[in-house]
């Protein structure tokens, strides 16, 4: 998934849900450059963006 905000590119939105899951945004290619965890939906926006759609494709139930 792609987190897009007009026409600049945010960030790339993953879903884990293998064992415990997590929503992920890494903002770079920089291995290190990245923001995870689901405590922070609501309040890092491009993990907020990444749970909505996970929810959307039924990665994640709502909720």
């Amino acid at each position: 998934m792609s987190f897009d905000r007009g026409s600049t590119k945010i960030a790339d939105l993953y879903v884990h849900t293998h064992g415990e899951s997590t929503v992920i945004a890494p903002f770079s290619d920089e291995g290190s450059n990245y923001t995870s965890g689901l405590c922070f939906v609501g309040r890092v926006e491009a993990l907020t963006e990444a749970h909505r759609h996970a929810i959307a494709k039924g990665l994640l139930p709502a909720g």
